[in-house]
């Protein structure tokens, strides 16, 4: 999404805020609430979240390999 398009969204969001009575208005804090309501902006199917896993699973994996040299150094300083 370019920036134009993003600042034209804010605006008829805005828009959109201003034109809804003063009750229903008070409940919308700032315009960019409004647009809340579109989102998520794709389906499930098409959410990156594998790529969100695959970082957790290789940052646990770097973490376990890390401790695992370690406590290979600790245990070769004591038992060598």
């Amino acid at each position: 999404m370019s920036a134009e398009q993003s600042e034209q969204k804010q605006e008829q969001a805005a828009v959109e805020a201003e034109k809804k009575t003063p009750a229903a208005r008070s409940a919308v804090a700032h315009p960019w609430e409004a647009e809340l309501d579109s989102y998520p902006l794709r389906p499930p199917e098409e959410d990156p979240g594998w790529a969100v896993k695959t970082v957790k699973i290789w940052l646990w994996t770097a973490i376990a390999l890390g401790v695992f040299i370690l406590a290979l150094l600790v245990l070769g300083y004591f038992y060598d």
